[in-house]
This record gives C-alpha cells, sequence and structure tokens, in this order.
C-alpha cells in the first residue's frame, strides 16, 4: 500500500496520540507499506508554529528531515503539476495545503491517510 500522510496524521503518530484511528495506526506499522510525506506538510507545521496555532515535539523544529528519515518515510517531491493540479480540484474547500496535499495524492496515485471527509467526499483515495 502506498500512503500520503495527512500533516494531522503525522503529527499524531509522531504523539501517539489515540486520535489517530487504529485503521491508520496499522497502516502507518505495515512494514510492506510505502509511507510518502510531503514538503506541505512540513511548510504547514512551521508556519502554524510560527504563528502559535501549534505547539509539537522539539526534535520536529531542530530536525525534521531527520525525524522523517528515522520513521523510513519518503519525502515527495512538489512540482508545477500538482500545484496547477490543486488549484483546479472543483470544491468549495479553501485551505491550500489541503488542496495540495490532495494534488499529490492524486498525481502519484497515493491513497490519503486523513481524518478530512473533504477528500473522500470528493473522489480520492482516503484511509482512516
Amino acid at each position: 500500500m502506498r500512503l500520503l500522510l495527512d500533516t494531522h496524521t503525522a503529527l499524531w503518530w509522531w504523539e501517539d496520540s489515540p486520535e489517530l484511528s487504529e485503521t491508520a495506526r496499522l497502516s502507518l506499522s505495515d512494514p510492506d507499506a510505502e509511507i510518502f510525506f510531503s514538503p506541505i506538510s512540513g511548510y504547514e507545521i512551521f508556519q502554524k508554529v510560527r504563528t502559535g496555532k501549534l505547539e509539537v515535539p522539539r526534535a520536529l523544529l531542530v530536525d525534521l528531515p531527520g525525524e522523517v528519515r528515522r520513521e523510513g518515510w519518503q519525502v515527495l517531491p512538489l512540482g508545477l503539476e500538482e500545484t496547477v493540479c490543486a488549484a483546479l480540484i472543483e470544491s468549495p474547500h479553501r485551505d491550500p495545503f489541503d488542496r495540495l496535499l490532495a494534488a499529490q495524492s492524486r498525481i502519484h496515485d497515493l491513497t490519503f491517510v486523513t481524518t478530512d471527509l473533504f477528500f473522500k467526499d470528493t473522489g480520492f483515495r482516503v484511509l482512516w
């Protein structure tokens, strides 16, 4: 299974949060799963920390790329094709982070691990 993590999913994984569904937890623990982390999530984390909307473990602030590597996750590239796709998604959903992540999941044929029903309701493959 090829999975793209929503930002909250990655954060909940790192925090071992009970908010993470059992299905998501098992899928992220599967040694055969290919798990992708987007640069969009990195930007979203640091943006929300900077504006005081989010607190994260210090290790993430010091070395987010290292934390992603230690998990064995792959960083998913972001390019022009994904940004155009994000802009063209037919939906009133306005969150640019969500739109870019959705576009990446579609273009790279990934299942999106998220609680956000916007994705499922607009035809994206979602796991939760």
